[in-house]
């Protein structure tokens, strides 16, 4: 990096000082449901968990009764209410390969002597519930089972009829996949206490099957993700409060198919695998001397970052399959049960100018506050002694090591991830949640673009066109005016320039090239697509025969004047205080080399950056 570069860098406080972050407990009641198999040995523990799915239940040969696997061992599991009188026991009907379910559900008389023969099944064994895992309505899972075009409607028949059987004050839940295809849930989702979804089998190796994020890492990029899996269901109609994310406590070897957590720990005590980290995705994977993939799985690392994501989204509670598929010390489910349950998430806290920011996800800390701009604030943390590094675009350190806050006066959310060591920074309403932008061009634009662009960095960031985790907020620096400073090689891939302009978080309000909202770039090495030439209409991207130089760092601000029908790229070199224009001059000005040297006209094979009254020019 050149010595200016440098310079500017601890200039404008880049770095912040060590923060000198207790959890603050969460109000809500998590519940941890565990499958328990009829297979497995041993009983679990049930002050773990506050519901257990016994697996499995059938519909029976006859399509009316309920049929159960090894009867005397679901007795012992219900007998575990008795040393946890809180304890929930539901018996599973369903599971892989389970059939009847669609022969069932399409006749009315044998539907309805199915429910019938479900509540005599929770009499006879003391349940308190019945949870359903047809695998899946309209599929033949790979031939095992009978389907129909009708399944879908017909699911929601049989919700209602076995509500109707069970009452109102017995548990209906159900297992659904991680896609919502099979299922009409706003027709039935009343008649449901919660839906357990299946985040797991999403992907095949050499992905992981279980990311809680899709994304371009070693073993995240997979067809479906946690992150996804739950939001599709959001989308579909079941309502946070109805819904339990599902982890699994087993993994996929190569070759040798479902495997537990201490097939991994046997694998590892071998010395032939290494265990590695992919942090876009947040799941761990284990590889082979040559690097190459063996097995996908999760650890107690990726399970707490799920447990801290589904405390974030207030979901109801977390599901896991199964309670035997983990090791010996039963690492992966007392994870579960600290975080969920106890909600124990360590010593570490941070503090916002003495008060504490909550724990929000694993590592994530948040609060929302008033800030002015101007006024200095103090940032600390406790248990963590990693240096943080605060948004350039939104704080700037002073020597005291407090931070100067640049932006406008307003409500915002302040976000410290000791995972990745950032502070960044989020404008909200005054509702709390993420601001939009608003006609006359106040509020907040956010920025969402490919994995060539992020902070703290864009490798570390790893979002590729993600509308939630990926979406960077934009400085309101004045008002109606939004910035965002990027540093080539650090938050801005040079090879890989791709991004837009949204009036929101979330897709939705993009400005574009060409039509309504429009954007136009009088940068000379930015500019915007407008759906011709292999450019997404509204898309920066970098302009042909430009070159960004490693480190130079390029200030992006869109100014509203007129409101936000029309508004104006500008890009700003940082290191220089001069904007970058294409070469529209026409009076006779000298030229200059960028170190101030006088020069005559660049020849025209002379290209590069020069300065011409006042501005950069590039030829």
């Amino acid at each position: 990096m050149k010595k200016h570069v440098k310079t500017l860098l601890l200039a404008i406080g880049l770095l912040c000082n060590v923060f000198c972050v207790t959890y603050v407990r969460a109000a809500d009641d998590y519940y941890v449901v565990a499958y328990v198999t009829s297979w497995s040995q041993g009983l679990p523990d049930p002050s773990r968990m506050t519901h257990i799915n016994y697996a499995f239940g059938h519909v029976g040969k006859d399509f009316q009764s309920v049929t159960i696997d090894n009867t005397s061992r679901l007795q012992q599991i219900v007998a575990l209410k008795k040393r946890n009188p809180e304890l929930n026991v539901l018996l599973s009907i369903g599971g892989w390969g389970s059939g009847g379910f669609s022969e069932m559900a399409r006749d009315e008389k044998l539907r309805l002597a199915f429910c019938t023969s479900v509540r005599q099944t929770y009499d006879r064994y003391d349940l308190d519930g019945i949870d359903i895992d047809w695998e899946f309505p309209g599929s033949t899972a790979g031939g095992l089972i009978g389907a129909s075009s009708a399944d879908k409607g017909n699911y929601t028949l049989l919700m209602r009829d076995l509500r109707t059987a069970l009452g109102k004050d017995l548990l209906l839940t159900m297992a659904s996949n991680y896609e919502t295809s099979a299922y009409n849930f706003r027709d039935f989702i009343q008649y449901m206490d919660f839906v357990n979804v299946m985040c797991y089998n999403m992907a095949s190796p050499p992905n992981h099957h279980a990311a809680l994020y899709k994304a371009n890492g070693p073993v995240s990029k997979g067809y479906y993700s946690c992150q996804m899996a739950m939001n599709a269901h959001l989308s579909a109609g079941v309502p946070t409060t109805k819904l339990v994310m599902g982890m699994p406590l087993y993994g996929h070897e190569l070759n040798r198919g479902e495997q537990s957590y201490q097939r991994v720990k046997d694998l590892l005590a071998t010395g032939n695998y290494t265990e590695d980290w992919d942090d876009r995705g947040k799941v761990p994977w284990l590889k082979k001397s040559d690097g190459t993939f063996y097995m996908d799985f999760d650890n107690e690392r990726s399970i707490e970052y799920k447990c801290r994501y589904i405390m974030a989204q207030h979901f109801k509670g977390g599901m896991y399959w199964d309670y035997h598929s983990d090791d010996r010390q039963g690492t992966l489910r007392n994870t579960v049960y600290r975080l969920l349950l106890k909600q124990d998430t360590g010593n570490k806290k941070v503090l916002l100018d003495g008060e504490e920011m909550t724990c929000t996800a694993y590592q994530r800390y948040q609060t929302d506050a008033d800030m002015k701009q101007g006024q200095c604030y103090s940032i600390m943390t406790q248990g963590h002694d990693a240096q943080l590094e605060a948004d350039w675009d939104f704080f700037c350190q002073q020597e005291d090591g407090t931070l100067r806050f640049l932006a406008i006066d307003g409500h915002y959310r302040i976000l410290a991830d000791l995972d990745m060591n950032y502070i960044s920074v989020e404008t909200i309403d005054t509702k709390g949640e993420p601001a939009k932008l608003a006609t006359n061009g106040s509020g907040a634009v956010w920025v969402i673009g490919n994995e060539g662009i992020g902070k703290p960095s864009y490798q570390a960031a790893g979002h590729s066109w993600s509308a939630d985790e990926g979406a960077m907020c934009m400085s309101p620096v004045e008002e109606r005016t939004h910035q965002l400073t990027l540093q080539v090689g650090k938050h801005l891939d040079a090879n890989n320039v791709g991004f837009k302009f949204f009036h929101q978080k979330g897709w939705g309000g993009e400005f574009h090239g060409s039509g309504e909202n429009r954007i136009t770039s009088v940068s000379a090495l930015f500019g915007i697509g407008n759906g011709t030439n292999g450019h997404d209409n509204g898309n920066v991207f970098l302009k042909p025969g430009a070159a960004l130089e490693e480190g130079a760092i390029y200030r992006f601000t869109l100014r509203f004047t007129f409101g936000i029908s029309s508004v104006t790229l500008r890009v700003e070199d940082v290191t220089t205080g001069l904007p970058i224009l294409v070469d529209e001059q026409k009076a006779d000005l000298p030229w200059y080399r960028l170190d101030g040297t006088a020069i005559s006209t660049p020849t025209p094979t002379g290209r590069g950056i020069f300065v011409r009254g006042g501005r950069k020019v590039l030829k």
